[in-house]
């Protein structure tokens, strides 16, 4: 335990397994959440019990959750958890014009419920709880780049990804004041044995003779050339989860990580969007008073504006909201200056 312990849900395939196998190689202590006894017995084996604990819960039952978590408080005997990496989910695939509704209502409550849960089991763990000693932890959320834009066929898999996007969000704002961090990671596409583990669930067959069954057969198929020893077909160049893995260390462990963060390179100005400086933003910006009796320019601090340009210059939309209410909505822009290659312009709104 000499770098400390992370709880790791959904550790037994894919992904999660090859976090657990990096970090027991990095010197952590795992705690793995699984939901079978057969894969808790194989994890033991295969990591040694001095380095890997199983837990053996579904993330949606609160109290296996719970029980769980006092397990590890009675593990770490007085330490704080290094961090919590919420991997479980669930991806039923299916159109949503007539995928079953037992199936949309099943992958938000893994996917977004199911973190909830787990997460404030863990809080106290974390940080929130004064009593246990050691620097505050860190939260990494496995999203996906469904939580970015959403595919066909991919319609309730990717609004649960968008919901934990968001709560993920709210999360981070609300645990600065414990000093815990919250980072999101997006995999695109990645080689894991997802076939027969019920992670991945399309039945093709089911929408036979409907407008989507050329679709439905093209994402299994895609689907099916993800497997680790891929090496051809339209995804045969997706990184293994080793790979995968090494991103989640990243953020499990640098020291000022993004708030969110890819495990390949597919940027956008989507990917640094919500991070420390547009938090400040949403909060400091939206509190100011704006005379706009005179529409003054608008001239904060040197390293508040610094901050507000380089977020602008990445494209973030920043909105300023006038506080009085008697105000009538601003028609033109406020100039923000900070050298003139960096000017830049924030819509007014006034609040009503």
């Amino acid at each position: 335990m000499a770098s400390g312990s992370v709880v790791i849900t959904g550790s037994s395939t894919g992904i999660g397994r090859a976090v657990a196998e990096l970090l027991v190689r990095k010197g952590f202590f795992v705690f793995g959440s699984v939901r079978k006894e057969a894969d808790a017995v194989s994890m033991t084996e295969a990591l040694g019990s001095t380095c890997f604990t199983p837990l053996l819960f579904d993330v949606t039952d609160e109290v296996a959750v719970a029980k769980a978590a006092a397990t590890v408080r009675t593990e770490l005997g007085g330490k704080r958890l290094v961090g919590l990496i919420n991997n479980a989910g669930l991806a039923p695939l299916g159109p949503l014009e007539l995928q079953p509704l037992a199936d949309a209502r099943r992958v938000l409550d893994v996917n977004v419920i199911g973190q909830l849960i787990v997460t404030r089991a863990f809080l106290p763990l974390l940080g929130t709880d004064s009593s246990f000693t050691g620097l505050p932890g860190r939260i990494v959320m496995i999203s996906s780049v469904g939580g970015l834009f959403t595919l066909p066929g991919f319609g309730m898999y990717s609004a649960s990804k968008h919901a934990l996007e968001a709560v993920s969000n709210g999360l981070r704002r609300e645990m600065r004041v414990y000093g815990i961090k919250v980072v999101v990671v997006e995999p695109g596409m990645v080689k894991t044995e997802i076939q027969g583990k019920g992670v991945v669930e399309i039945d093709s067959t089911g929408y036979d003779g409907t407008p989507y069954a050329a679709l439905m057969d093209g994402i299994r198929d895609t689907l099916q050339s993800t497997g680790p020893d891929a090496k051809v077909g339209p995804l045969a160049t997706a990184l293994s989860s080793a790979e995968c893995a090494e991103t989640i260390y990243t953020a499990l462990t640098a020291r000022r990580p993004w708030a969110r963060g890819f495990s390949k390179v597919a940027y956008s100005s989507d990917s640094r969007r919500q991070n420390f400086v547009t938090d400040w933003l949403r909060i400091y910006l939206t509190s100011m008073k704006v005379q706009r009796a005179k529409c003054p320019s608008l001239r904060p601090k040197r390293f508040q504006m610094r901050c507000l340009n380089w977020s602008l210059d990445r494209g973030s939309q920043v909105h300023v909201a006038c506080q009085n209410s008697g105000d009538p909505p601003a028609k033109s822009c406020i100039k923000l200056h900070e050298g003139a290659h960096l000017r830049r312009r924030v819509r007014a709104l006034a609040t009503q």
